[in-house]
């Protein structure tokens, strides 16, 4: 009986080595670098992640279909507002196929802060966006701090924490 346990863990060994000795799992998640991506702005300026280092990047992933997206515009708004002199970089990526998709939504929920279009949605797929709105936190040295996703009425005091810790260090 021993003998055949040991023969089972004889034929796990390669699996256990690979599962130990693999390179961690390329996921976005906190603590890993944020990947780098070129965002083009409605404004028609472009921007690079790496031209943002040393200061505290707030990425919100949206869409003009996305009710929650609506509720958590004027949140976002307001933390730019009162965080942009501190250091605060916030960019709302929108995940929208069409540009003019956004546009009617903008009207209707106008914002301060800038706007880039991910019509391809490469800068999704870079940031594993899996849901909508997601926001991810970037320290002033390029690295992944925080990830929030969905919106409830509330969420705007977990941000100030989130960014406020980041902004102090």
């Amino acid at each position: 009986m021993a003998a055949g346990r040991f023969a089972i863990t004889w034929r796990c060994l390669p699996v256990i080595l690979f599962a130990i000795c693999s390179e961690p799992s390329e996921a976005l998640s906190p603590g890993r670098p944020a990947p780098e991506a070129r965002f083009a702005l409605r404004s028609g300026a472009a921007v690079a992640l790496s031209q943002l280092r040393g200061q505290v990047v707030m990425l919100n992933f949206w869409s003009s279909w996305c009710g929650p997206c609506r509720e958590e515009f004027p949140v976002l708004d307001g933390i730019y507002r009162d965080r942009h002199a501190a250091g605060l970089v916030l960019l709302g990526v929108d995940v929208d196929t069409t540009a003019s998709d956004a546009a009617p939504f903008l009207d209707k929920h106008p914002v301060s802060f800038p706007i880039a279009l991910d019509e391809s949605g490469t800068i999704a797929s870079k940031f594993d966006q899996d849901a909508m709105p997601m926001t991810v936190l970037i320290d002033r040295r390029g690295t992944v701090r925080w990830i929030h996703r969905g919106f409830n009425r509330g969420d705007g005091l977990e941000y100030d924490a989130e960014i406020n810790a980041l902004l102090m260090e």
